[in-house]
């Protein structure tokens, strides 16, 4: 697609500046082009390794002699030469050399990656190239033996980088608004990004003692999911660019459902959400204002064998939301002041609402946005 000068625009610039770490191979394994993002997550320099063999900058650990980096990344390749389909790897174990604390040699650094690895095709539809794209996950393996600091400041980094994808996926569906194929493809591999982070946090939460921190863990990756299920969402959509709500919000209930063991003969979710889309700026704060809100009515408002019915609805435009109970409320004080309730208060800022909380026959939060 030609810019608006007529001319197309600087795509060596574009993949340089990439949000996320790619890296670019010819059939013979050799580096002929890596993103900023990939040079930083490995510490090196473009001039000392454009050009190279993808094994002779990247080798196995010496000091490990059971190490199987270059062989499975190797094989992964190989693979994918061969099919001319994408392949997407396991996490692996593969250490990478970083500058000592000298500055005038380097050592090799624990790191695990979640790498990928993608084709692309020349004319005749051989491999002429592999892109491989990796995600840093070493700060996860590392979190059973951190302190609770790290958890939180964890928790605060998978957020933003939630963020930062989202606004990824926003530059490219502006510049890339006719290629649907690659962009459906991308929310599919975002989807499966957060899917993998919040699957590692759930193994993570089932071997950490602390009972707060374990449910810091489990909240944390309930509210990945719901951001991958909008991304599941717009995968299986017509229009790349808007959510069905009604079909996520669909979802969204039977997940929490099954994630709470909710007994669904003693409490009923009831969804009232007008069956229509949402740009994905939009759709991704109220996809997680409903994901705290429903979630809080599912844990709280009907202990000890209690029944009764949460009702949750968001109109058209997304002017009114609102998650209803008729639970046993708030007990006559405020609402807590949760990590959950937090987010709802800073999500609803964003999208400039308003949140009012009222606890009379159970409990009603609403979020009312202003026509724009």
């Amino acid at each position: 697609m030609e810019s608006i000068a007529g001319s197309l625009p600087d795509f060596q610039a574009i993949f340089q500046a990439g949000p996320d770490p790619y890296l670019v191979v010819d059939r013979d394994f050799r580096i002929v082009a890596v993103s900023d993002a990939y040079l930083k997550a490995t510490k090196t320099r473009r001039q000392d390794i454009v050009g190279r063999h993808m094994f002779d900058v990247f080798p196995d650990n010496p000091d490990e002699i059971d190490a199987t980096g270059v062989s499975n990344l190797g094989a992964s390749f190989t693979q994918v030469l061969r099919n001319g389909v994408a392949h997407f790897m396991a996490v692996q174990k593969y250490d990478i050399r970083e500058p000592d604390d000298t500055g005038s040699g380097s050592v090799f650094a624990e790191h695990y990656w979640q790498p990928a690895n993608f084709p692309v095709l020349d004319d005749r539809a051989s491999v002429r190239y592999i892109i491989h794209r990796v995600v840093d996950v070493t700060e996860l393996y590392r979190l059973q033996h951190s302190s609770r600091e790290v958890q939180e400041r964890l928790e605060r980094d998978l957020y933003l980088r939630a963020r930062e994808i989202e606004h990824g996926n926003e530059l490219l569906r502006e510049s890339l608004l006719q290629k649907e194929t690659l962009l459906r493809e991308i929310h599919h591999r975002v989807k499966n990004n957060l899917q993998v982070i919040a699957g590692l946090l759930r193994l993570q939460a089932q071997n950490v003692a602390d009972p707060a921190a374990r449910t810091a863990l489990s909240e944390m990756g309930g509210r990945i999911r719901a951001i991958a299920e909008i991304h599941q969402t717009l995968y299986g959509s017509s229009d790349l660019a808007r959510v069905d709500m009604s079909e996520f919000a669909a979802q969204l209930a039977k997940n929490l459902l099954d994630v709470h063991g909710v007994d669904r003969e003693r409490v009923c979710l009831q969804l009232e959400i007008a069956s229509s889309s949402l740009d994905i700026g939009l759709a991704v704060p109220c996809g997680l204002i409903l994901n705290e809100l429903i979630s809080n009515a599912l844990k709280h408002a009907f202990p000890n064998g209690r029944t009764g019915t949460v009702v949750a609805t968001l109109d058209e435009h997304a002017q009114l939301l609102s998650v209803s109970d008729d639970g046993v409320g708030l007990g006559g004080g405020p609402a807590k002041a949760t990590l959950g309730m937090q987010l709802v208060h800073l999500l609803a800022e964003q999208i400039g609402a308003q949140v009012r909380v009222e606890s009379e026959r159970g409990t009603r939060v609403t979020v009312t946005r202003s026509a724009t």
